[in-house]
């Protein structure tokens, strides 16, 4: 073993739905046996134990600090937070296996081990360069500690050795002058994720549809990620709501979950919505990859992002995306090409450019191209080993899951 691996992920299942399970999966599938995990378990192994688990097809060492169900039942602490308490329970443990260098891309493992006694070579990867505490759950509580999060976690991140973000160089750029204001000078390079392009994949759109129960003559619209109140999905809804003065017969489907499930039901009635939206919950790759096959084009309309693993899907299935202009968009989309951005968050051209963007020819091609090349799992390791020599020292092996 000469890498940990350190998330609050349950490891006993794929992981999937979400950008930060996203590449903690294209690392274990990479480098997993040359990994020592530790992390949460659903109960398939003991609490507190070094076991040689089978994690994604590949033997590493696995340490389950505490069982998921417990951490899903926190309501006032952060689970990241309980996720740092848990490690700091069996921080001898940890320090037994003797392998110093640290993998994660959680604020409260960084805080840990930029904390904990010892010396650690720490990779920190940024899922995000937005405030994840004013962006979790806990919307009142996040607006009061901002600040406070923000000024430990520039503290922190000067422990790390090498600091890398799934985020644009534009973004990476203000994100060091907001840290040099805290008093933190560092380099940050980028990092885009990756998916797996072998599931990820063009799919005829009318076997798809025919499978899946959709018609197969009306404009379909899918938006992947979690439902929550950062994605802006209401903005997404009233478009389509326009969208549909025009073409009644259009499809929304929402793939995933999260807080906002609810409100945005209830949307869907107030504006008279409800029978052409889909909410269809969270689904598995192979599943949601279906789902972006039957589409004429992914939507998204975010106010922050990371470098979106849901937007990389849809580019490595092919489909166009009309996306509101957040970090990474500008590495995906080229705008009429591929896609549209949209920088004046107006919903009328939101509306307008869903209409425009049924027109396109020659997106798929084109987003195919792109999705090999730069964001296959293969690139992503690849870049790891030329990154931190950690990864260097590992061979990795790239499998389909």
């Amino acid at each position: 073993m000469s890498l940990l691996l350190v998330e609050p992920e349950d490891f006993d299942k794929q992981l999937y739905g979400g950008g930060g399970a996203a590449i903690v999966g294209q690392i274990v599938q990479s480098f997993g046996e040359n990994l020592a995990i530790v992390g949460m378990t659903s109960g398939k192994y003991p609490i507190g134990k070094w076991t040689r688990a089978e994690i994604y097809g590949r033997k590493c060492m696995f340490l389950p600090v505490m069982n998921r169900v417990r951490i899903e039942k926190t309501i006032f602490i952060s689970r990241n937070f309980r996720f740092a308490l848990a490690l700091f329970k069996f921080r001898k443990m940890i320090k037994e296996m003797g392998v110093k260098s640290v993998f994660s891309q959680t604020w409260a493992v960084l805080w840990f081990f930029a904390f904990c006694p010892g010396k650690w070579d720490i990779c920190y990867y940024y899922p995000g360069l937005h405030n994840s505490i004013r962006y979790g759950t806990h919307r009142i509580l996040g607006k009061i500690l901002a600040y406070p999060y923000a000024l430990i976690n520039a503290i922190a991140v000067r422990k790390a050795n090498i600091v890398l973000a799934a985020a644009s160089k534009d973004a990476i750029i203000a994100h060091q002058k907001h840290l040099h204001k805290l008093g933190t000078n560092i380099e940050i390079t980028p990092l885009p994720t990756a998916t797996n392009i072998d599931v990820f994949r063009p799919m005829p759109k009318l076997a798809m549809r025919k499978k899946l129960g959709f018609p197969p003559d009306v404009p379909i619209y899918v938006f992947v990620g979690r439902l929550a109140e950062q994605k802006n999905i209401s903005f997404i809804l009233e478009a389509f709501r326009i969208v549909r003065s025009s073409r009644a017969n259009a499809l929304l489907l929402l793939v995933g979950d999260g807080e906002e499930r609810q409100s945005l039901i209830r949307q869907t009635v107030q504006k008279g919505i409800t029978d052409s939206v889909r909410f269809l919950g969270m689904h598995r790759p192979e599943e949601v990859a279906e789902f972006i096959a039957c589409a004429d084009a992914g939507l998204f309309s975010s106010f922050v992002e990371g470098f979106s693993v849901a937007m990389i899907e849809q580019v490595a299935c092919g489909r166009p995306i009309v996306s509101t202009d957040v970090s990474g968009v500008r590495e995906l989309i080229i705008d009429g090409k591929n896609g549209f951005i949209l920088t004046d968050r107006n919903v009328n051209t939101y509306a307008q450019r869903m209409l425009d963007v049924l027109k396109l020819s020659g997106a798929e091609e084109f987003s195919r191209e792109l999705a090999v090349k730069e964001f296959s799992m293969e690139s992503l390791s690849g870049r790891l080993r030329r990154l931190w020599s950690p990864f260097a020292t590992q061979t990795p092996e790239i499998k389909s899951v």
